[in-house]
């Protein structure tokens, strides 16, 4: 008889590392009740199939929905399909998104069409990630299938809400962290090694995937060499294939933004979010935004890559009163992030740092071996660090998607721990609190995931749309500038990007003199029609109201949120 191969041993000396891809690895008594290995992978179908509905129904329903950020993305798309070289390369936006939309371009499928197919594929990547996550950290069947489904549930409003890489960055990080935090990670070099790669596929969805693969995984190495000396060996081995292997995908970006930028460039977001929350001793926003300018040739805005716009950079080391903004900035920061990852919880945020600190307590004190889903803190707070110096609002939400399934591991791994603990003549009193706890987790994303069936309201879209049919039958279709900010949104440049011409910019709060938009080269400028710009644009020679060309009658053009004028030559 031949002898076993090193895998094989390898892998009976440690089963955990050899279970199948949809079941779950290690079954415990709490919540395992009514789920059989054989009802399992019939209840994963299940959810995703459910989801894939949801998804294409909410798809066609927000087709509609336009947003900044995702403008950027189709643009780069199109310039990816087109083969367009000198227009492809962003060191702000992660490509990965793009070149998922790319080839649905290039097959001929409608701009706004391919963005909701690959925000839907994002969702189901993201359900499938916390999935894994959460089978990683070895809870029960029963609360990783309830975890599966509610990620998979919030996926579903939030594919809708912005055509952003936030959903998909999210879920490539819990693949890598599936293995990261598994019991094989330290065992086998192959563990250590996907978790990199997905890591890298995390950091071209999105830049902030790079720094917090690095904080988490070497976070998680000292854990275990801390807590477990005789582990300190395979941490350190696994640490370092991790970020081999994560190099290994990323490096080439990596080397192509760095030619692009004449310097190490990994990305310029980074240096760009901390310069638009400097000291307000002058306006510091986005340049794309807040200035007339002419986009590079072939570029419908500059948005698509501000990186090399006039920003006013700063440091905290310039002066005191910087350090004193910058720390004023940590502190605001933290109390913003921690009310946006609260929210992710049915209860706030003091559910979340209670978890966590709890979670760090029971990791100083036991082995790491033993109820791994403590873990889950680590790249929660680390994800929440990376964001600290930076520019977080209350409306930023999407940044800590990757935290929900580690607030899922923690709620679902300290309720098990609890319930475990109940006499077993209770079992029916923990089954009605497991439910209970499940529906606190759905009740904050019903009312959003509603919304999305019916269709999400944004005036912005909608009057972008509505005015982009009026230009074109019109035949008037010319660069534009103005904001044209209404609820939703910059209604002029969804127009410029509907209509396929060049977005000049604005002044900020709109309020470019007459002359300013003569100079642009505009053809077209888009105001706001209770902007006082209206009255100064009404009397200033060189521009045209178009409310007789675009509308029925005066009642008509008056109804409607925004004005456009056509700039006529003196």
């Amino acid at each position: 008889m031949s002898q076993p191969s090193q895998s094989t041993a390898r892998r009976a000396a440690n089963p955990r590392s050899a279970v199948s891809p949809v079941l779950p690895s290690e079954p415990s008594e709490w919540g395992s009740a009514g789920v059989t290995p054989a009802a399992y992978p019939r209840l994963v179908g299940a959810v995703f199939a459910f989801q894939a509905l949801l998804l294409v129904v909410v798809a066609m329903r927000n087709e509609h929905l336009l947003n900044t950020d995702g403008l950027a993305y189709v643009q780069l798309a199109g310039h990816y399909a087109q083969g367009r070289t000198g227009l492809m390369i962003s060191g702000y936006w992660g490509p990965l998104l793009s070149w998922l939309m790319a080839p649905l371009l290039l097959g001929g499928v409608p701009k706004l069409a391919a963005a909701r197919v690959v925000m839907a594929l994002s969702a189901l990547v993201f359900s499938g990630g916390t999935l894994a996550l959460l089978r990683g950290l070895a809870l029960p069947p029963a609360a990783t299938l309830a975890g599966f489904f509610l990620a998979a549930l919030a996926s579903v409003f939030w594919s809708v809400e912005y055509i952003a890489p936030d959903l998909l960055v999210a879920g490539l990080a819990c693949l890598a962290l599936s293995h990261t935090l598994s019991s094989g990670w330290l065992a086998e070099r192959r563990v250590a090694v996907r978790a990199g790669l997905w890591w890298g596929l995390a950091y071209l969805a999105k830049a902030v995937a790079l720094p917090w693969a690095v904080a988490s995984t070497v976070t998680l190495a000292t854990l275990h060499g801390c807590c477990q000396r005789h582990q300190r060996g395979p941490a350190r081995r696994a640490l370092l294939a991790t970020l081999l292997a994560c190099g290994l995908v990323a490096g080439p970006w990596i080397v192509v933004l760095s030619l692009e930028y004449g310097r190490p460039t990994f990305s310029t977001t980074a240096r760009i979010a901390h310069a638009v929350v400097g000291p307000p001793d002058r306006d510091r926003y986005h340049p794309f935004g807040r200035t007339l300018h002419r986009p590079e040739p072939g570029r419908l805005t500059q948005w698509e890559d501000p990186s090399r716009m006039p920003y006013a950079y700063w440091s905290p080391l310039e002066s005191r009163a910087y350090l004193g903004h910058q720390l004023r900035l940590f502190k605001e920061n933290a109390a913003t992030i921690l009310h946006l990852a609260g929210g992710l919880a049915p209860v706030g945020a003091a559910w979340w740092v209670g978890l966590g600190a709890l979670a760090l307590l029971w990791v100083g004190r036991a082995d790491l071996t033993t109820h791994r889903w403590r873990l889950a803190v680590v790249p929660g707070l680390c994800l929440m660090a990376i964001y600290l110096p930076a520019y977080v609002q209350r409306v930023d939400q999407r940044y800590f998607y990757g935290a929900y399934p580690c607030v899922l591991a923690l709620t679902a791994g300290l309720a098990g721990y609890l319930a475990s603990r109940w006499p077993l003549r209770l079992a029916p009193i923990r089954a009605i609190a497991a439910g209970v706890l499940v529906l606190l987790f759905i009740a904050p994303w019903l009312p959003g995931v509603s919304i999305a069936l019916e269709g999400m309201p944004n005036p912005a879209s909608v009057v972008a749309q509505d005015l982009a049919r009026r230009l074109e039958g019109a035949q008037l279709a010319r660069p534009v500038a103005g904001s044209g900010m209404i609820l939703g949104g910059r209604a002029g440049l969804y127009t410029a990007f509907l209509i396929e011409q060049p977005w000049l910019g604005d002044e900020p709060g709109g309020g470019a003199a007459p002359a300013q938009f003569l100079a642009s080269g505009a053809g077209l400028v888009i105001v706001n029609r209770n902007e006082p710009a209206v009255a100064e644009l009404d009397r200033a020679p060189g521009f045209r109201s178009l409310d007789p060309r675009l509308f029925a009658s005066p009642e008509a053009a008056a109804a409607f949120p925004l004005k456009v004028y056509e700039t006529v030559p003196p």
